[in-house]
């Protein structure tokens, strides 16, 4: 089956009373015998399915997540209708008149956001895919995912971006056909491996195609193509063959998580001059070698919009925003949480909506009543679990995030409080640190380490800056909540540096 729906993590599935939970997920690797439903207290009726240890946090694998992940993608359309809030400084109605990269931290709406674009598109035949899920192939094949850009042979980056080549076209063939849509047989030829699948081609159906590339080729097989343009002509065909009345709108979440040698073949579908409007969405951070060298990629700004979801996480806009969704999701909780120690929530989450909610739903006691040290301990257990996924995802480059935190916390001047930001200071010999052209195998470790830090919410742009993939950064902000101690005060005009 295509991966319309991409396999549900078992911690982060958030279920209703009642709603029965599925634990069929791969994600689930503990034993059966082990998983607990364990009720959140406070307002909103939320739960969360895991794996208890004895401190009764939830696990799975290495990494313990005694925290609930919010999934937009799980939720229904209703859920989306009553719950969406539009963020501040966009028009969802415009954003869709070109194709736009939507920048956000994580848990900062972009999903959301994606699902209520495709929901308001009108006529527009709407096409949803995780890219995350849809690349998962070229990932296991290279052991190079996006979130820890691990390195990849040479002499296979080509044959990575041609099966990402082939893996989107199926994905693409597969939903297309879902929805009794046309596909163009041969230029969808053109995007598969050389020899193409016997099997599938005989068959003549696309229904399995995405599923047998998965799980029959290899990325050595793909040595020889396709070509990137290959996807861009085959969804401009399918695109093509839409009534005149309609158009065509490609939803892709996740682009972070796409191998940099892929990238290419995702950011070719920006280009304002295809006949289809593609919305992707992405954390900040590096988009990929190929993004950054080659000629013919769509420029930013020229060739399609940016937009960062969060900008300006202190200002009073986004403040307000922060308080509707909290409403949406916990009613009458702004209310109920002292000011003091809501302003404290909405800090510490800064564009986060996830860390947000989550901290607000298991700072309420059994009687529904606002519990300050409920609050101190959760938000203790996020930063353990928080840091301990920072250094695993970072370990590959030396990176200490204790002794990072304790570093920013040493040398803040003239005196620590928060926000904390990190000014990005080049050596001499190597220009600019985030110069236009830099594949990622000339990043030194320390580019690498930054760029990496953008996209799994260590480092995040300051206050006021828009991220884009040619942002030349002077410096980055440490996301309070990694490095937030109890006392602590803030300072936003003047910041720790």
């Amino acid at each position: 089956m295509p991966p319309n729906v991409p396999l549900a993590d078992a911690l982060g599935c958030l279920v209703r009373s009642g709603r029965k939970i599925s634990a069929s997920s791969s994600d689930l690797s503990l034993p059966k015998r082990n998983r607990r439903v364990r009720k959140l207290n406070g307002p909103a009726q939320m739960w969360y399915v895991g794996a208890m240890n004895r401190s009764g946090l939830a696990e799975t694998g290495a990494h313990r997540r005694g925290f609930l992940l919010l999934d937009a993608e799980k939720l229904s359309d209703r859920e989306v209708r009553d719950r969406f809030q539009p963020p501040p400084d966009i028009d969802i109605e415009l954003q869709i008149k070109r194709s736009v990269l939507l920048i956000g931290n994580r848990g900062s709406g972009k999903t959301m956001l994606l699902r209520k674009l495709s929901g308001i598109a009108g006529d527009a035949v709407r096409v949803y895919g995780d890219l995350r899920s849809i690349l998962n192939p070229v990932s296991r094949e290279t052991g190079s995912a996006g979130l820890s850009m691990g390195m990849i042979r040479p002499s296979l980056e080509g044959a990575a971006r041609a099966m990402a080549v082939s893996l989107i076209a199926a994905w693409f063939a597969d939903s297309c056909r879902a929805q009794g849509l046309p596909v163009d047989a041969g230029a969808l030829q053109q995007c598969l491996p050389k020899p193409e699948p016997k099997d599938v081609a005989e068959a003549g159906s696309f229904a399995s195609l995405w599923s047998y590339l998965a799980t029959h080729t290899r990325v050595d097989m793909y040595r020889n193509g396709p070509e990137v343009h290959t996807l861009v002509k085959f969804v401009a065909a399918c695109a093509a063959q839409v009534s005149d009345s309609r158009k065509l709108l490609l939803l892709l979440d996740r682009a972070e998580a796409v191998p940099y040698p892929a990238t290419e073949a995702v950011i070719q579908l920006l280009d304002q001059s295809n006949p289809f409007i593609a919305v992707m969405a992405a954390r900040p951070g590096i988009l990929g070698a190929d993004a950054a060298v080659s000629l013919d990629s769509p420029a930013f700004g020229d060739d399609y919009d940016g937009f960062h979801l969060g900008r300006s996480p202190y200002s009073g806009d986004w403040r307000d925003f922060q308080k509707n969704v909290l409403e949406s999701w916990i009613p009458n909780c702004t209310a109920k949480i002292p000011p003091d120690e809501l302003d404290l929530i909405l800090r510490l989450s800064r564009d986060s909506l996830r860390f947000a909610i989550e901290i607000c739903s298991s700072s309420f006691n059994r009687e529904g009543l606002y519990d300050a040290e409920l609050r101190r301990k959760h938000i203790v257990r996020m930063q353990n679990v928080l840091r301990d996924s920072a250094q695993g995802r970072l370990r590959h480059l030396n990176a200490d995030i204790g002794g990072l935190v304790r570093l920013a916390r040493a040398e803040s001047k003239p005196s620590f409080c928060l926000p904390v930001q990190v000014c990005l200071e080049p050596r001499e010999e190597q220009g600019s640190l985030f110069r236009i052209g830099r594949s990622v195998r000339e990043m030194t470790l320390d580019e690498r380490f930054v760029q990496l830090a953008l996209r799994i919410g260590l480092l995040t742009t300051v206050d006021g800056v828009e991220w884009h993939p040619f942002a030349l950064l002077e410096a980055v902000e440490v996301f309070p909540l990694y490095i937030w101690r109890e006392g602590d005060t803030w300072c936003d005009t003047q910041p720790s540096k």
